[in-house]
């Protein structure tokens, strides 16, 4: 309960602290069960400290806290558990990450980051990656056109073309 108090009022290091050292003393009194509880709620922590960077946009740190969940959690192939969630952060966090660059007109930065989210994705629940990536390669294509490259825009809208998943994505790129 310390631990999770903790983790509610963001002090994330005294929280992981906290579940480390119960962790750490259930192992030592053979205390599987517990040392489990402790993992989960470690794995928890790391989420939560993952999603609360991302929030903040700060990119790179939240990722490092997924990565910390996915290899911290003591059941990754639950469908509902840390790992999962994390995973689905990841994607989330590299989405952002390229709206971002977006807004910067850093368009091959961008790109970068939303195949990356595709390939995180892989066949499940990939249709708002590739969407975003689409959208990348019309925004590009947008810039280029306002700046008279006519055919670097067409080029953009053909690769768009082969990542549009959604009607909605199809029609926008139409």
């Amino acid at each position: 309960a310390w631990g999770v108090g903790l983790r509610e009022s963001t002090d994330f290091e005294s929280a992981e602290q906290v579940f480390n050292d119960f962790k750490a003393w259930s192992q030592n009194n053979q205390e599987t069960e517990l040392a489990t509880k402790a993992q989960n709620e470690l794995a928890q922590t790391y989420l939560t400290w993952g999603l609360n960077f991302q929030s903040q946009k700060q990119f790179e740190p939240a990722l490092a806290k997924f990565d910390m969940t996915i290899s911290t959690d003591p059941d990754p192939a639950s469908a509902s558990g840390s790992a999962t969630q994390a995973k689905a952060g990841q994607i989330s966090t590299y989405i952002e990450w390229g709206n971002t660059f977006i807004k910067q007109k850093e368009f091959t930065a961008a790109i970068e980051k939303f195949e990356r989210a595709v390939s995180l994705a892989g066949t499940n629940n990939a249709d708002n990656a590739k969407d975003a990536l689409t959208y990348g390669h019309i925004q590009w294509a947008s810039a280029l056109s306002k700046d008279d490259d006519f055919l670097g825009a067409l080029e953009q809208l053909e690769v768009a073309k082969g990542t549009a998943v959604t009607e909605s994505m199809k029609q926008t790129l139409d």
